[in-house]
């Protein structure tokens, strides 16, 4: 077993099985070793397919964990608690608040709704998975009302 190397990222659709040079690697996201085999044979079609559907759930969940996490840490900049707290503003009879709670509603829709048009076009092959970092910098930015 080797230990996964710390900036890798494997990609969602890989289905847990990658040749590479004529070796089969079977990645395991949970404990994050790369088993390393000579023959595919040494797992079923069950097997393999149980194995993807686990890692692709641990890729979504941490994409989904950056995602909620970056959104938090900006409205917590404008003394919210938080996206949740934020978009509670949105029937305050405040003209102040229920303009940002709008601005934080749209935009967490916006921000959900590209994560997962991004992570739709991983697994359909159309683009390259990208490192968590990536995802977040590709996100719309949040525009607080004036």
């Amino acid at each position: 077993l080797e230990w996964w190397p710390a900036d890798y990222t494997p990609a969602v659709i890989d289905v847990a099985v990658e040749y590479v040079s004529g070796e089969t690697l079977a990645a395991n996201a949970d404990t994050k070793t790369v088993l390393v085999t000579d023959v595919l044979t040494d797992y079923t079609a069950d097997e393999l397919a149980a194995m993807a559907v686990a890692y692709e759930a641990a890729a979504v969940k941490a994409y989904g964990d950056a995602v909620q996490s970056h959104l938090d840490a900006e409205c917590r900049l404008h003394v919210y608690e938080g996206i949740l707290s934020l978009c509670t503003y949105v029937t305050s009879p405040s003209t102040k608040f229920s303009t940002e709670g709008q601005a934080g509603v749209v935009w967490r829709d916006a921000c959900w709704s590209y994560t997962y048009g991004a992570l739709a076009e991983v697994k359909a092959g159309v683009r390259t998975e990208p490192t968590v970092d990536e995802l977040i910098a590709e996100l719309p930015a949040m525009v607080w009302p004036v």
